[in-house]
């Protein structure tokens, strides 16, 4: 699986959105389901894995009231089967709903157990793990053996390494947290604090591996405590073999790193302060990142959103290194607001060409993809060549394809119907996962 991919469909035209061969996850979301941090999804031994907020009881399927948390597993069958995170009492443990905050990260181990983070905004540790590799429905709560007990924790994000240990990058307070799962002694340690800065807080946003087993961390930066309006997108990659720390052009980085180092991709731009914070005026910066390498490079790209004029909106922004500097371009500055969740991939072997999800006044987002060779996707030749004239202007290097994913809206999302998800591959045999986090709007943002 190159990278699974999320994306939010609403009711009657789910079916037009989908691709061929798509299958709905069989089981009913909460609307809870929305940030813009989160990674519920992952595949490994030909099964995909998939966490996610459930209903909190009957009557509980809101945005703002209760939640559970399930993990559901697709064989490469096809069987379905699912599991919920359950109380020290017996039965699923409920959760009150928090937006873009309490959301499940989810990953497989080396071994096929399944890891889940939940229910955690400035909370000890919630971390449940299965008793038998592969089997959702044996989730059992483990949050006692993990390190740094007395921690307060939000926003986790973890993915599995080449040989099967499992990375998590969390915020703890104010600083970055990275801890490892060593998955041939079974247990957690903290690694490093990997950001840290006085009268600063962290906001993780991705950790991707490299084939080497190396960490590629993408982070941003809040300034006087916790706000929605981030400054100074930074990126480093962590080597486990030396415990150490590099920027995007090798120079070695001092641990915890702080937001005058070289990890910095995105700087201020002409009128944002460091200092500034989200008000009545909305002064520009930065919010939500999410990362990808290239694999015939392995150089990192970062798409995120950027406010640059005071009371303006967000544009989405693709920073990429081209092996001296970072190369930084717009993707989306149209006259819609976009959602704060984006994301971006690189197929290999595959044309070049911009993914994007998109959302317009009456019109429900989709996934929509650039235009096969021959063949506009919609709105006519003209629509189409635009298309491929924009996607043209932003293909990466060496001729590989590039998605950029966001959402955009008239006011921000549109409220959605209870939905399950769904799930198909792409082109090549590459499996791609498309979970609705089903049925909500409001200021929620939606991402893998």
């Amino acid at each position: 699986m190159a990278r699974a991919l999320a994306a939010l469909a609403l009711g009657g035209v789910l079916a037009a959105c989908l691709p061929a061969g798509a299958e709905q996850v069989p089981y009913r979301m909460d609307a809870s389901n929305q940030a813009g941090w989160w990674k519920p999804l992952d595949e490994f031994g030909g099964s995909v894995y998939v966490a996610y907020d459930a209903w909190g009881s009957a009557k509980e399927g809101g945005s703002a009231d209760r939640h559970t948390v399930y993990v559901a597993r697709r064989t490469a069958s096809g069987a379905w089967s699912r599991g919920c995170l359950r109380a020290a009492g017996g039965g699923c443990a409920v959760f009150t709903d928090d937006i873009g905050h309490r959301q499940p990260t989810l990953a497989i181990d080396g071994d096929g157990y399944i890891h889940v983070f939940a229910g955690m905004h400035g909370n000890r540790w919630i971390y449940h793990r299965s008793a038998r590799p592969g089997d959702p429905t044996t989730m059992v709560d483990r949050s006692a053996q993990m390190p740094d007990q007395g921690g307060v924790f939000t926003y986790p994000n973890a993915t599995r390494t080449p040989n099967g240990d499992i990375y998590l990058i969390i915020r703890d307070g104010r600083h970055g947290r990275l801890y490892r799962w060593n998955d041939a002694a079974d247990a957690w340690s903290r690694a490093a604090t990997f950001a840290s800065q006085t009268d600063h807080v962290v906001y993780p946003d991705d950790i991707v591996p490299d084939a080497a087993g190396d960490l590629h961390i993408a982070w941003e930066w809040s300034y006087g405590g916790a706000n929605g309006l981030r400054h100074l997108g930074s990126y480093a990659r962590y080597e486990p073999a030396t415990g150490r720390f590099f920027d995007a052009a090798g120079r070695e980085l001092a641990a915890p790193i702080g937001t005058s180092s070289t990890a910095v991709y995105q700087p201020l731009v002409a009128g944002e302060r460091q200092t500034d914070r989200g008000g009545p005026g909305n002064p520009p910066g930065f919010q939500t990142a999410k990362l990808t390498i290239d694999p015939a490079t392995g150089r990192p790209l970062a798409a995120y959103r950027m406010r640059v004029t005071a009371g303006g909106r967000f544009q989405v922004r693709l920073a990429q290194w081209d092996g001296t500097a970072w190369r930084r371009q717009i993707v989306y500055a149209g006259t819609y607001t976009t959602c704060a969740a984006v994301d971006v991939t690189i197929h290999s072997g595959r044309p070049p060409g911009l993914l994007r999800q998109d959302q317009r006044a009456q019109r429900p987002p989709g996934v929509r993809r650039g235009p096969p060779a021959g063949r506009p996707v919609g709105g006519g030749p003209a629509a189409a060549a635009r298309r491929a004239g924009r996607a043209a202007r932003r293909r990466p290097a060496g001729g590989r394809r590039l998605g950029v994913f966001g959402g955009a809206g008239p006011a921000g999302p549109v409220p959605a119907a209870d939905l399950p998800g769904v799930t198909g591959r792409g082109r090549a045999g590459r499996r791609r996962l498309l979970s609705s986090p089903a049925h909500g709007g409001g200021k929620g943002d939606f991402r893998p």
